[in-house]
């Protein structure tokens, strides 16, 4: 089980990414969905920067 949800693996390796994304609740089309993980990766690599 994944946030709640139970998928099946065969058949998220056969959807595309933007119908797996709806499953979650996330719109991959969105130039928000998109500057989000990037500000996710940004926090990731200032802490790892942090470590260094």
């Amino acid at each position: 089980m994944i946030l709640g949800y139970t998928l099946n693996p065969t058949a998220s390796a056969m959807a595309d990414a933007v119908t797996l994304g709806k499953r979650f609740g996330a719109d991959v089309e969105s130039v928000e969905f998109w500057r989000s993980s990037l500000r996710v990766i940004t926090a990731q690599i200032e802490e790892f920067e942090g470590l260094v």
